[in-house]
């Protein structure tokens, strides 16, 4: 994991926040948009696009297993609660250009990170 470093993400435009508490228990999930307002995630990231997604080399589905099988939900200090986020932000362009993939739950403090990766999603509405 890379060393910690706090970014904001904001979530009008181009950036996707999915929220899911659904993932744990492998429900389906139908997203909604809400309101909400600024709140810190911690969690991992990956670069990709939707390219290399369409091939077996696909960065997300090896996320979500890291995530899992590292336990990083567990290793995530200061919790406010389970939901797992993941966010799709930092566009480079359009549908054809890399992204960010990040994967965290949302915390009450970042001020002690050592690995993971923090990231501040700004007040719009997201899906949820």
């Amino acid at each position: 994991m890379n060393r910690s470093r706090s970014t904001n993400l904001c979530l009008a435009g181009l950036s996707v926040l999915l929220v899911s508490s659904a993932v744990l228990l492998g429900s389906a999930m139908t997203p909604k948009i809400v309101d909400g307002k600024e709140f810190s995630v911690i969690g991992i990231e990956a670069r990709t696009n939707n390219s290399r997604e369409m091939t077996n080399d696909g960065v997300i589905p090896r996320q979500w297993g890291k995530f899992f099988a590292e336990g990083i939900l567990a290793k995530i200090p200061n919790k406010v609660d389970p939901t797992i986020y993941a966010v799709y932000t930092d566009y480079a362009s359009d549908r054809n250009g890399d992204y960010t993939f990040f994967i965290g739950a949302k915390v009450s403090d970042t001020s002690r990170l050592r690995t993971l990766r923090s990231a501040q999603p700004r007040s719009a509405g997201f899906a949820s």
